[in-house]
């Protein structure tokens, strides 16, 4: 297989039980995890596992009132590493003696926080932090170890996040070196602190008393936005950080697998790291499902096998090949894992000093030639037959096995006329992803649609002359180029990114192919051509189907589903989706409403159930069942989605409809709380406005005259009091964005509205304080992680930009009815800011739009907002 990168991973330290030639059990590696909010650190304690292996001891805390506590300071300086995460309160840590405290321990430590590493914290960095949207980084110093295996080289931009991610970087690192930094602005991303008797700057009174990392990087969101670049570069610096291990392992391709049958081994190299002063000897071992694993050399399943290093040879690469071993023969897979020990008279190189190596293993393939095909040419004919012949009545059979009988007899005349002339293959389109954002990034750094074939057989296959095309009257619309072989039992991956035929045949940088025709989400043909530009050998007939963002398509036991996680160049995911749930429909559309009537909820998905909710929520397969037409008599926010067994669900479809008769006399639900972050909760409009004889008569036409903003979403993501971000609004960034649906359409009609989910954030500045104002403002985030990567809704007029990445509905905080300070409540007015934008725009300057808009909360109305657009340059 082609693959975009070379995996190369050091050793860790281990508790390695019960392996042969040990004398004693080995203790774990000990890692300290400082949070504030330590049970939310799920998946960076599941990335440690991944990194340093399931063993390790992992304990996470808050660890603060360092100052003076001898128990806590023992329990710091033991463990082997501290991991400081982004989401830590910077001013637990800087009480007394603890930034002195911190600063001279002399474990090593990886901070992600630049709260910490600040001037007025702990000291590390000169100057100040600033956030940045970042995707990719730049190499400033490509000998670091962050960037072992990477390849890179001075000045290279890598892409770490799959989209723009807001990340703290850091002014200036003083004396520690940079490893990298910001493309834009040069501020630093990583840096490294290793001389103990140098300050971290000139202007810092403190030493590192140990190593020290400082790691950009928002934990909790952006660790699932990082690219395979991205958790190789945080999986180096928490190695280089760990105790000095002595080898390491390295392999080609996406990740090493293994397959009982049809049988495919793969090969792995381990080497030293630095030269021994004696022969060092590495015992390999299956651990975790270890009987699934046989190694080259090794007396059976789980057995170990040794390798030996010489002070001459230690730094020449030793291969060792893995089988799998057991099953039965049944489609599955387990994740495995080969332990490695070194012994020898050197003692620096005693231990479980490399890491371990995680080995996918396949139990039978997903897709594979027909079952009575013997000799492994993907067609069931006369050599097949032969072999039946040449082995008949024997037992055990060899090579005849058809099914798990041992004895060649006539079930297998049967299976070979059943299956006579019968050929699948030899080389399928397996998997295809027609819509992808952020899945794979192609060598150019593109999200390209890509194609995977998968090789059958037990022989090569060379493709050179072999078509691809996406027309079924143009069999030979794209021919593939001279050279190009797949493996047995192998798979091939190319980006389909319609390449201009001038640069035929395209290669990228990572060596990836790409063709000139890129496929279409909607659903469209598409065929692997045999060299002589007429035979279809595998086809997506008359077209495979209308396709999900980031979802793969392709075969599973030669049947076409949709994959529930996508494996570009490594075995199909065994969680497939028979077809995708179609978006309920609703029998009336959101908007105003006067009179009572009934909606009717439908899906054109034969046997698929819809399930509702009225409370904002997304519906779950738990959620009520739809069976009749739905009485809405009030303002109401009603969303649906459908389910069926085997199925991929349907979008949450969303409908609010709003009654102006009832708006003024709304009251919020009895689960809502009755207070804000300690003040009053306001749910409801003001009497002194409904019931004034001066307004009464007009708030029906108050509340028509503008358009409806409504926003939708579970009542915790707003008032929840830990997480709520209306309930804790000063707090901001990635970490503080909530889910949500958004509608906005005209009340009487005239103006065709949109929805759309996104996401939404509290927007502001002293507006954010409770105690200033209890109405926030929101900012909307149109990100492809909600569904839409951006909002295409020509809002503002026909001349003004008709695509957004964010919007602000601002709530007017200054001279407003509800500001803090009475003499701003006096100057009451909602016009000027949008009337200045407007007057600088008509002058021919630059101003963003905006125009008010009526505001609502899962159903009750929130106030006067003017959304406006949120320029970032």
């Amino acid at each position: 297989m082609r693959s975009s990168f070379q995996i190369e991973t050091r050793g860790v330290f281990l508790c390695l039980l019960c392996l042969l030639l040990m004398v004693s059990a080995a203790p774990s590696m000990t890692i300290i995890l400082v949070a504030t909010l330590p049970e939310q650190e799920e998946a960076y304690i599941e990335f440690l596992e991944e990194v340093f292996g399931p063993e390790t001891a992992i304990t996470a805390g808050a660890y603060t009132e360092l100052d003076g506590n001898a128990q806590m300071r023992a329990e710091l300086e033991a463990a082997d590493l501290i991991v400081i995460v982004r989401r830590t309160t910077s001013g637990n840590y800087i009480n007394g003696t603890e930034i002195e405290d911190w600063n001279s321990l002399s474990t090593p430590i990886l901070c992600h926080s630049a709260y910490l590493t600040r001037q007025n914290r702990w000291n590390w960095m000169a100057g100040d932090r600033a956030a940045e949207n970042l995707t990719h980084i730049r190499v400033a110093d490509p000998d670091d170890p962050v960037f072992e295996g990477m390849g890179v080289q001075m000045g290279d931009d890598i892409q770490v996040f799959t989209s723009p991610t807001p990340i703290d970087v850091q002014d200036d690192a003083g004396n520690g070196m940079t490893a990298a930094a910001a493309p834009s602005t040069g501020r630093v991303f990583i840096s490294r602190w290793s001389d103990t008797d140098v300050v971290y700057h000139d202007g810092s009174p403190y030493k590192p008393g140990g190593p020290r990392l400082f790691f950009g990087l928002y934990e909790f969101d952006s660790l699932g936005r990082l690219t395979e670049q991205g958790r190789m570069l945080l999986r180096n610096a928490l190695l280089s950080l760990a105790p000095s291990y002595k080898g390491r392992v390295a392999y080609s391709g996406a990740g090493l697998w293994v397959q009982h049958r049809p049988a495919r081994a793969a090969t792995f190299s381990v080497v030293l790291n630095e030269p021994p002063s004696a022969p060092v000897q590495v015992q390999a071992t299956p651990a975790v499902q270890g009987d699934r694993l046989w190694l080259d050399g090794a007396a059976g399943p789980a057995e170990s096998v040794m390798l030996e290093f010489l002070p001459s040879n230690w730094d020449v690469p030793q291969p060792l090949t893995v089988h799998a071993a057991g099953g039965a023969g049944q489609i599955d897979r387990v994740t495995a894992e080969i332990r490695f020990e070194l012994h020898s008279t050197d003692p620096s190189f005693h231990g479980p000093l490399i890491m371990p190596l995680e080995v996918s293993v396949f139990d039978a393939a997903s897709n594979a030639c027909p079952p009575a095909d013997l000799n492994g040419d993907c067609r069931v004919d006369i050599r097949d037959l032969l072999t039946v012949a040449a082995e008949w009545l024997s037992a055990p059979a060899q090579s005849a096995i058809i099914d798990d009988s041992q004895v060649v007899n006539y079930h297998h005349l049967a299976a070979l006329s059943e299956g006579w002339l019968e050929q699948a293959g030899p080389v399928i389109i397996s998997e295809l992803m027609a819509s992808n954002s952020d899945t794979l990034v192609d060598g150019d750094g593109q999200a390209s649609d890509w194609i995977e074939l998968y090789n059958m057989t037990s022989v090569p296959i060379d493709l050179g002359g072999w078509y691809l095309t996406d027309k079924a009257d143009d069999l030979t619309q794209w021919q593939f180029p001279v050279g190009v072989v797949i493996e047995p039992y192998d798979y091939y991956l190319l980006f389909a990114s319609a390449k201009d035929d001038a640069l035929y045949p395209y290669i990228d940088g990572e060596g990836f192919l790409h063709t000139h025709f890129a496929l279409s989400k909607d659903g469209e043909y598409l065929a692997l051509v045999a060299p002589d530009g007429q035979t279809v050998v595998c086809e997506y007939a008359p077209q495979f189907p209308p396709q999900v963002q980031d979802m793969a398509y392709g075969l599973a036991q030669m049947q076409p589903v949709y994959f529930a996680e996508a494996t570009p160049g490594l075995p199909n995911s065994l969680e497939t989706y028979e077809g995708i749930v179609a978006d309920p429909i609703f029998s009336h559309p959101r908007g105003v409403y006067e009179t009572p009537f009934e909606v009717s909820i439908t899906c054109q998905t034969e046997g698929a159930n819809v399930h509702y909710t009225l409370d904002g929520t997304a519906p779950t397969p738990t959620s009520a069942v739809y069976t009749a037409p739905l009485t809405i008599s009030s303002t109401a926010c009603l969303r649906a989605a459908a389910f069926k067994d085997g199925w991929y669900p349907s979008a949450v479809a969303t409908q609010t409809y709003v009654f102006f008769a009832d708006v003024p006399f709304q009251s919020a639900p009895e689960d809502y709380p009755t207070s804000w972050s300690g003040y009053p909760a306001h749910y409801t409009m003001t009497a002194q406005v409904y019931a004034d004889p001066t307004y009464a008569d007009q708030m029906t036409d108050a509340l028509a005259a503008l358009p409806i903003v409504s926003i939708v979403t579970d009542k915790d993501h707003l008032f929840d009091a830990a997480a709520g971000i209306y309930m804790n609004p000063v707090q901001r960034t990635v970490l503080w964005e909530r889910p949500v649906s958004v509608e906005f359409f005209d009340p009487d009609g005239g103006q065709t509205g949109f929805q759309i989910d996104c996401g939404l954030r509290i927007q502001g500045g002293a507006s954010r304080q409770p105690a200033n104002s209890p109405k926030h403002s929101f900012r909307l985030l149109f990100k492809r992680i909600y569904g839409q990567g951006k909002l295409n809704y020509p809002l503002f007029g026909d001349d003004a930009a008709a695509s957004f990445d964010t919007l602000v509905l601002r709530a007017n905080y200054n001279n407003s009815w509800y500001h803090w300070d009475p003499a701003q409540r006096l100057a009451t007015q909602y016009l000027r800011d949008q009337w200045a934008r407007d007057t600088q725009r008509a002058m021919g300057q630059v101003s963003a739009h905006g125009r008010f808009v009526h505001l609502y909360l899962n159903g009750l109305y929130w106030g006067l907002y003017n959304i406006s657009e949120r320029p970032d340059a």
